[in-house]
Order: C-alpha cells, then structure tokens, then sequence
C-alpha cells in the first residue's frame, strides 16, 4: 500500500511543478484560399470534431520541440518545433511534413489558437493555403 501511496504523491508533484505548458484547442473556423487555372478562389473551411493538444516546454524557446496531437476526425502525433515569441506575448510554432506546412500562434491573452496550412491540394496539384482560429483551454 505505501507503494502505491509513493507512486500517486509522485505523479501529482510530478503534475503540480511541470515546466510544459498544455492546450486543447477545438472549434477550427476559417477559410481556404486556392489558386486554379489563374484564379484565385475562397470559401469558409474548418474542422468540425477536430480537438488537437499542444504541449509546450516552458519557457519555450527558439527550437523546442511542440508535441501535437490530434483527436477526432484526423487521429494522429506531430511534432512542431518552436520559432518565435512576440512582444505582446503570443508565440508560434511550425511543423513540417512531406505534403504540408502548418504554423501555429497562440494568443494566450484570448485563449485563442491560429492555424495555417500551406499545401497542394490533392488530385488536382493546385496550390492551396488554408486559415483557422480555434478556442483553447489551458490545463
């Protein structure tokens, strides 16, 4: 039993003076922006059922590795790496893989996460970038 007891009071001061910062953010709403045969053309885009946790070293800095990971509709692990802190206090992060460029800022003032995507869109090879915001909860 005091096994036990040891092994709790560990994992709750483990919890307690964590140097990571974690955030779930949910409700991705934006825009897709793509360019066809000359045109360029818009509409609203976004995730529904998409949650995605980004876990933070604190303080962040420049070349930290961000864990990202995805939940609901698109299940997977990323990883990003951390680029740069702004004066007003918000950060980002990009990650990378061999189809897409994703960069995130978090706005800590309001809770809130931007995404963008750069890519090709699939079948057609077209140039693609797409927007989003999401609310985020701090835990």
């Amino acid at each position: 039993m005091n096994k036990i007891a040891i092994i709790f009071l560990l994992l709750i001061t483990t919890n307690i003076f964590s140097e990571e910062l974690r955030l779930k953010c949910t409700n991705f709403k934006g825009y897709s922006i793509e360019y066809d045969n000359g045109k360029i053309g818009s509409f609203e885009d976004g995730f529904s059922g998409q949650e995605i946790e980004f876990i933070l070293p604190m303080p962040p800095k420049i070349g930290s590795p961000v864990k990202v990971n995805w939940a609901g509709r698109n299940m997977r692990n990323d990883q990003a790496f951390y680029i740069m802190s702004s004066k007003d206090g918000w950060g980002s992060f990009a990650q990378v893989s061999s189809n897409v460029l994703r960069t995130f800022a978090f706005f800590p003032k309001d809770a809130v996460m931007s995404m963008t995507e750069t890519q090709t869109r699939m079948i057609v090879n077209s140039p693609q970038i797409r927007t989003f915001y999401s609310n985020c909860r701090v835990f």
